[in-house]
């Protein structure tokens, strides 16, 4: 299985990655890459994920994105992350990948970047974010296609473009 992500510069990615971490350390979770998913699980053929990923950044720059808060949910893999305000750049790379993609499975794309991955109970959630702080804006400049797999330690990048 593949996964889509946009990846952060290498100043905002050590920022995020400290961040996670310290939340990885001190909850006994997993460690993992700061990214945003543009586009979830596709089981496609890589070469034909390579051709979509590449045509779907044409044009494309490096770009800033807006952090609009620390939010949480039940699902683990959004246990606590910083929510992403949609923006033209994501909006246009997330439909040209979608309209490729749809014939495996749709993806509902929710612009965020995660910072930790563990069942938690809602209380000791809110505790942590209102013990965090993030800044304002991160700037993206890599689109990146993952070997996904339910384990986090086995993501493996297995390929990238700059922007």
């Amino acid at each position: 299985m593949l996964a889509v992500w946009l990846l952060l510069t290498e100043n905002d990615s050590n920022y995020v990655g400290e961040i996670i971490g310290k939340l990885s350390k001190k909850y006994n979770s997993p460690e993992f890459l700061p990214h945003l998913t543009i586009y979830g699980v596709v089981k496609a053929d890589l070469s034909e994920i390579r051709d979509v990923v590449t045509n779907s950044v044409t044009s494309l720059t490096p770009f800033t994105i807006n952090a609009t808060g620390i939010s949480y949910e039940k699902y683990i893999w959004k246990s606590l992350f910083i929510d992403v305000e949609l923006n033209y750049d994501l909006e246009v790379i997330n439909k040209r990948l979608a309209s490729s993609f749809i014939k495996y499975g749709s993806f509902e794309f929710e612009p965020h970047i995660s910072l930790l991955y563990k069942n938690m109970n809602e209380s000791e959630k809110k505790r942590l974010i209102s013990n965090l702080e993030i800044k304002g804006v991160f700037e993206i400049d890599k689109i990146a296609i993952i070997k996904f797999s339910e384990n986090v330690r086995n993501w493996k990048i297995i390929d990238q473009l700059s922007l």
